[in-house]
């Protein structure tokens, strides 16, 4: 089937292309639904991008009336007058004003045969190719036989495909389920395609949906979408394809904490996204505000987005951790927003973010907290705006940080409100530990895909100084914070001074014996060469005595036989 596209966003996903060429179409939705507005998106795109000049028939307001409706979206409309004048703007909308006046009675039977017959005029003045047929269930009102509204509905369609044209009826939503025979019921079975757009009021505000309930000889989406209007018409949400594909870096950027970082084998990864988890008051902000002072370091852009809360409040309380954004800001590097989440819905929020993202093109993103965004609909409908934030964001290289108020289920679970904690990267849980009537803040990394870090919690020190991550202090397998912590620290370094003196007093004691010890082998060594040198005095004394005998002996030898040989005479017998 040959399709036209729409040109608005988000709408020729959900229809793979478009509209059915030169078919009908029904927009339904009850009132406030945004149906009118949708139509006449689709003329105004088709006459500005697709040079196909459109026709507005409306049967529920007066032209100028429409005229002034739309003046704020910036859309250039054009009476019957003026297009059969040929005096209209080139690419203008015609609009065809066929409302019936409130005192109008039907006194019989009628057609829409001379209706037909001034769109194809006003057709033939502007060479149209689209045609809006808008609030038709006001004219078949005035036909009490279903037979009859079945006719007539009949013969739109086959002038539609004699006219060539691509025809858009919009009609309010049929308030509970009718037989095919009813007029209005009849119409989704007579069109080609049949787009629902709902309108929900939630607690705080309302919430617009928008399903493609068929799209005959097409493939298309069946889901309900998220819808908004815009300054510019409808903007159509969380459509996109199926695939994930996005770069992976294993560039690391710091997280504002050299600590950390080092838990984190370097810091995160560039272009991943991180969730702090946590109670009010455990420091989420915090974290944010150390991860973007780190990122405007570098000389990279950043974004601080928060919810319910003026940035300037941010500001000044991160400046009591010596943590001071404003300089950043006023050099451009860092944007800021506070935005309020009671008055608009989810689908409002995120395409706020989106416009900050996309004119400030941060490297760093900061949503601060995510689940504010609960407050915008009675739905859970947080986790699928922070998916969609968290994918954009890697889609263009971003480092994204989301902060998010833990769940009201048991801490075992270690669930996130928002439902994101199983999309994020790297998480980290911040809570408080309360021992001996002092609360003390804990951080603990739940995740960090790609990383191998600690599963121990470390205490988080806010000081005048900045954010200090404690080391793992444990005693009698629990961990040790504030002042419990402080406590046991003296009682174990006075312990380590106790061990110290009496190692001290043990080794001077083995200094002096050792030292005794010394003195008593010197005394030995040299009674020992003193009985050496009295030995060998004797031996040498020993000698000489026995030579001085040898020698008298002789001598009394030579005395007693003179003549004899000495040797002979000397040798003993």
């Amino acid at each position: 089937m040959d399709k036209t596209a729409t040109g608005v966003p988000g709408l020729d996903e959900i229809t793979n292309g478009g509209l059915p060429k030169g078919r009908l179409t029904l927009i339904t939705g009850d009132a406030g639904a945004g149906k009118t507005v949708l139509a006449m998106q689709i003329l105004v795109a088709g006459a500005a991008h697709f040079s196909e000049p459109g026709v507005f028939v409306s049967f529920e307001e007066h032209a100028d009336e429409i005229a002034t409706n739309f003046e704020s979206f910036g859309w250039t409309l054009a009476t019957a007058a003026e297009a059969r004048s040929k005096v209209s703007k080139a690419g203008a909308v015609v609009v065809i004003d066929a409302s019936l006046p409130p005192e109008t009675i039907n006194s019989g039977a009628f057609d829409v045969s001379g209706l037909l017959a001034a769109v194809s005029a006003a057709i033939a003045a502007t060479s149209a190719r689209r045609v809006v047929f808008d609030g038709i269930d006001m004219l078949l009102d005035q036909l009490d036989d279903p037979r009859d509204r079945r006719r007539e509905l009949v013969r739109l369609r086959e002038w539609t495909r004699s006219a060539g044209v691509t025809a858009i009826i919009t009609a309010k939503a049929s308030p509970a389920p009718s037989s095919p025979q009813d007029g209005s019921e009849f119409l989704k079975y007579l069109v080609s395609c049949v787009i629902a757009l709902e309108w929900t009021r939630t607690t705080y505000g309302a919430e617009r949906m928008l399903r493609a309930l068929k799209v005959r000889g097409s493939s298309h989406s069946t889901s309900e979408h998220p819808a908004i209007i815009r300054a510019d018409g409808f903007q159509i949400g969380a459509v996109g394809s199926v695939r994930i594909a996005y770069a992976a870096p294993t560039e690391r950027v710091s997280s504002g904490m050299p600590r950390l970082d080092h838990v984190l084998g370097g810091g995160y990864f560039r272009g991943s996204s991180i969730l702090i988890s946590g109670a009010p008051g455990t420091a989420k902000s915090t974290l944010c505000g150390a991860f973007l002072d780190a990122t405007c370091a570098r000389g990279e852009r950043g974004l601080f987005i928060s919810f319910d809360e003026a940035f300037s409040q941010i500001e000044r309380n991160l400046a009591s951790v010596n943590i001071r954004l404003g300089r950043h800001v006023d050099s451009g590097l860092l944007a800021t927003a506070g935005l309020r989440t009671g008055r608009v819905s989810s689908e409002e929020l995120y395409y706020q973010v989106m416009d900050l993202i996309e004119a400030h093109d941060p490297k760093s993103i900061v949503i601060d907290p995510i689940t504010a965004i609960d407050r915008a609909s009675d739905g859970d409908l947080a986790g699928d705006v922070a998916e969609r934030l968290i994918d954009q964001a890697k889609m263009r290289g971003a480092t994204i940080v989301i902060t998010s108020f833990l769940s009201r289920e048991p801490s075992y679970l270690e669930s996130t409100r928002s439902q994101i904690s199983g999309i994020a990267d790297t998480w980290l849980q911040l809570s408080f530990s309360v021992i001996g009537g002092e609360r003390n803040r804990g951080l603990t990394v739940i995740k960090s895909r790609g990383n191998a870090h600690s599963n121990q919690v470390r205490e988080l020190i806010l000081s005048d100084r900045g954010l200090e991550l404690a080391d793992v202090y444990a005693q009698g397998g629990a961990i040790l914070m504030g002042t419990a912590r402080m406590e046991q620290e003296l009682r174990d370094q006075a312990d380590e001074a106790l061990r110290r003196s009496e190692t001290l007093e043990a080794e001077r004691e083995i200094d002096e014996e050792e030292a005794r010890l010394k003195l008593k082998l010197l005394e030995l060594e040299m009674q020992l060469k003193a009985l050496e040198r009295r030995k060998a005095e004797t031996a040498k004394n020993a000698r000489a005595s026995e030579t001085r005998h040898a020698h008298q002996k002789r001598r009394i030898l030579e005395r007693r036989a003179p003549g004899e040989r000495l040797d002979e005479v000397a040798k003993p017998s």
